[in-house]
């Protein structure tokens, strides 16, 4: 499948859950062996199932979807969920959805209750939302791969965190000097 339409599949999913009310979109969209890492949903094909079912109960759900990022088989949707009886009041999510075999296998997901607009004026969705130099995506997927070894020291599973610690000093180093090139050459 190409990006797009995972990126459309993944919107699919959860309009017909939130907008359609549509509990059988679960049977759809979702794998059987589904795997749900949100503290908030029952794990499994039958938690977000239920979840569903809680959803299509809430007479007012809606959903706004205000970014779609693929990666791969991954797909992020930066959204708002509102009428969700759950969380009492509009809620701003991210929901990481992981593809296989065109079906959705696993799910990552986080919920805040929506903040009104932050001392610059700034809310929780504003920004861009169009993804734009599609590409340059793999000449900046490089750097970021160069600091993967952060995720270890920041989880202790490394056993060289000192000179891990160095290699990621260096990489995002050049991450920044490699952001400051693009921007003096975009003025």
């Amino acid at each position: 499948m190409t990006p797009d339409t995972l990126g459309a599949k993944a919107r699919e999913a959860m309009i017909d859950i939130f907008r359609k009310k549509d509990p059988t979109a679960v049977d759809r969209y979702f794998a059987e062996s589904f795997i749900q890492h949100d503290p908030n949903i029952t794990d499994g094909f039958a938690g977000m199932k239920s979840f569903a079912a809680d959803v299509a109960s809430s007479p007012a759900a809606d959903i706004t979807i205000y970014r779609a990022l693929v990666d791969e088989d991954f797909v992020l949707l930066h959204s708002r969920y509102n009428g969700v009886r759950r969380y009492g009041a509009p809620v701003i999510a991210f929901d990481l959805f992981r593809f296989k075999g065109g079906k959705i296998v696993e799910h990552w997901g986080g919920q805040e209750p929506e903040m009104p607009p932050d001392l610059s004026g700034r809310t929780q969705v504003d920004g861009p939302t169009e993804v734009l130099d599609r590409e340059k995506t793999e000449t900046n997927r490089g750097p970021i791969e160069d600091t993967g070894v952060f995720f270890s020291i920041i989880t202790r599973q490394s056993s060289t965190a000192s000179t891990d610690l160095e290699r990621v000093v260096g990489a995002t180093n050049q991450l920044v000097g490699n952001l400051w090139e693009t921007l003096a050459v975009e003025r």
